[in-house]
């Protein structure tokens, strides 16, 4: 499932589960890779998340320090519910990106 290695999150080879949470800390990083049909959810400041060849999944965060980077990705869906001041998709087909009020003033994708 997830797992916690010095300051890094790692979710890997997981698919079909709507039901991964992670407790994320300011000094923290998320790596989330080989994820299918399922929904990743961070709870508290983080300090940068990794999406890396993920297909038809969801990530829901609430504040992001640094950057949340998109690569190798179909169908990915990422919801801000706070702060996030850089999104970046690349070589990704299929994108959705939902900002609440604040993300949206201060987000730069």
């Amino acid at each position: 499932m997830a797992r916690l290695e010095n300051n890094k999150w790692f979710v890997e080879n997981i698919n079909g589960n709507n039901e991964i949470k992670i407790e994320g800390k300011p000094n923290q990083g998320l790596f989330i890779c080989k994820v299918k049909q399922s929904v990743v959810t961070i709870c508290g400041k983080i300090n940068t998340i990794v999406v890396d060849n993920t297909e038809a999944t969801g990530v829901i965060f609430d504040d992001v320090i640094s950057t949340v980077e998109v690569i190798n990705s179909k169908k990915i869906q990422l919801q801000a519910n706070g702060a996030v001041p850089a999104i970046s998709v690349d070589k990704t087909a299929g994108a959705t990106i939902y900002l609440q009020t604040a993300a949206s003033q201060s987000a730069s994708i």
